[in-house]
């Protein structure tokens, strides 16, 4: 039996359980954290990374599921998987790279 990302009832039920936790654990976090920030603030801080976590398991997903047919005894599973650990080595590797030049030329100007 192959793996699919995209599994029917189950998977989404799954989905919204985790989404769920998700953003239990940001309110949770605004609840205990000390500082200033306003409800609104942390919310729109939160959105943002609600945002781009989502896109990032949207686009993960749909290249999943594209390139689960190309190459033979490699399901949709294996390359979400790929995906991910690609996204979070090589990805923050490049944020960090791109979060130094731009330290670097605040401090130049």
């Amino acid at each position: 039996a192959s793996c699919s990302v995209v599994g029917g009832s189950f998977a989404v039920v799954v989905q919204i359980c985790l989404a769920v936790i998700t953003c239990m654990v940001l309110v949770w976090k605004k609840v205990y954290e000390t500082g200033a920030r306003t409800w609104f603030d942390f919310g729109l801080d939160s959105s943002k990374q609600l945002a781009g976590a989502g896109w990032v398991h949207i686009a993960n997903m749909l290249c999943a599921v594209l390139l689960a047919t190309d190459l033979p005894g490699v399901d949709g599973c294996s390359w979400y998987a790929a995906n991910v650990i690609i996204d979070t080595t090589l990805g923050v590797f490049v944020e960090i790279l791109l979060l130094r030049s731009i330290q670097h030329l605040a401090k130049i100007h």
